[in-house]
């Protein structure tokens, strides 16, 4: 293998580690996200159930089952306002509502700047640097203080601030301005308030997380086509060595045999023979070479004879497995099964499983590619070798896209890969194995 090769497979392997490791941890981010969500769920029925076991007289006929829905189905923080509103803005006679949450930098900040909401937006920032904020903050309990700005007005207006406590700290506000007098507010209502200010917290905090769900799932399907396309060219890396052996030989043969006929030693129309039949021999492999380097990048579905895709691997692979003493025996029950398959992504679980295989042996050995009937619509597709095989700690954690094994292979991210392809074409995988005897890929795929 030449220089310039060995150096993009090495670009081309440090690529795949880099992007398995950001697949990871975009993993990890939307599991934290997920159990963040089912805190806040869980926290909401709390509130319900503290809700329902208060004082006759601080209960009232809001059916918070039926509220936490609402704020749970909405799509945008305006649409959360809309809903507190029209729950109750009438009863409160309130003419602007927001929510607030204290930021990183511990400053306050509105889930929508909304214009509707100015008047009450700019009052907020005069009270946070006046320190009103605080003083409630440290009370903890629903203030309603006067609009100074309407203190001349012919209808004065009052601002309610109504602190949101996550475990016993203030972490926002529900504010409003109201037209109703403070001193019609009764205690109930004042409860009220309070817990619907909670359950829109918890709501805000949902949304937000699943935009940011979202947008992790967008991220880990780019990075899952990307890591596909990776390990297929790194794979393709990989067969560069049995690719550039098959080309070799023919080569030696036909520069031999030139040299013999400029010398005029011996019969020159057979060495023309030989020299024809090792040039058409080369023209197949560069066939099998073309038809699998070539990627689907519109990833269309069709019809695939199976056994015909695993010989034209093995054909360029071939002086591979013979160079490290492995034998590769076919055992097909059928020559024309037939799967329905992006064909470039059934070729990369084929090569994926077959080189996974091969790193598992020291000293030469056997593999059995074998395809045959499993059920009326399905097939099985399995590689079984007699290699070193894997424990049963490795055997456990051997999908996981991580995975390295006690005798410093890393082969988890090829298994991982051929695994998602293999499920998102409704097929099952699983791997069989028995330290130091052997071990089984077994797919099971469905037949056309």
């Amino acid at each position: 293998m030449s220089k310039n090769s060995n150096i993009e497979t090495k670009i081309l392997k440090d690529s795949k580690v880099n992007m398995q490791k950001e697949y990871i941890h975009t993993l990890e981010m939307s599991v934290v996200l997920l159990q963040k969500e089912i805190e806040n769920l869980r926290a909401q029925l709390n509130l319900k159930e503290n809700k329902e076991s208060q004082p006759i007289h601080l209960k009232t006929n809001t059916d918070y089952s039926k509220l936490v829905t609402k704020f749970n189905n909405c799509k945008s923080n305006e649409e959360l306002l809309e809903v507190v509103f029209n729950k109750i803005g009438k009863s409160y006679s309130l003419l602007e509502i927001n929510l607030y949450f204290y930021n990183y930098q511990k400053t306050i900040e509105p889930i929508s700047i909304n214009t509707g909401y100015s008047t009450l937006n700019n009052l907020v920032m005069r009270f946070e640097e006046q320190g009103i904020l605080d003083w409630v903050s440290n009370e903890k309990i629903v203030s309603i203080i006067h609009n100074l700005d309407d203190e001349f007005e012919n209808t004065p207006t009052f601002i309610v601030l109504v602190p949101i406590l996550a475990k016993e700290n203030v972490i926002g506000f529900l504010i409003g301005r109201t037209s109703k007098d403070k001193d019609l507010f009764n205690e109930t209502e004042l409860n009220e308030l309070s817990l619907i200010a909670e359950y829109a917290a918890y709501a805000t905090d949902n949304l937000r997380g699943k935009v940011e769900i979202e947008k992790m799932n967008h991220k880990l399907s780019g990075l899952s086509h990307q890591m596909l396309e990776t390990s297929r060219m790194a794979t393709i890396g990989e067969l560069t060595t049995s690719i550039s052996k098959e080309f070799e030989n023919p080569l030696k043969i036909i520069k031999g045999n030139l040299d013999l006929i400029d010398k005029g030693v011996g019969n020159q129309t057979r060495r023309l023979d030989i020299i024809k039949e090792q040039i058409e021999k080369m023209m197949q492999v560069q066939s099998k070479i073309l038809s699998i380097s070539t990627v689907d990048f519109e990833e269309i579905e069709e019809k695939l004879n199976i056994c015909t895709v695993i010989d034209n691997i093995l054909m360029i692979s071939e002086s591979q497995f013979v160079e490290e003493d492995i034998k590769v025996i076919k055992n097909y029950s059928n020559k024309n099964f037939e799967i329905l398959f992006v064909k470039s992504q059934f070729e990369q679980v084929v090569l994926n499983l077959l080189f996974n295989s091969k790193e598992r042996f020291v000293d030469g050995g056997e593999i059995t590619i074998s395809v045959f009937d499993h059920r009326k619509n399905s097939l099985i597709f399995s590689i079984t070798d007699n290699s070193i095989g894997y424990s049963d700690d490795e055997l456990n954690n051997i999908f996981e896209p991580d995975f390295s094994t006690n005798f410093g292979n890393k082969a988890g991210l090829g298994l991982y890969l051929a695994k998602s392809i293999v499920t998102k074409y409704k097929g099952k995988i699983n791997v069989v194995s028995d330290l130091n005897k052997g071990t089984t890929y077994r797919i099971i795929l469905p037949k056309i």
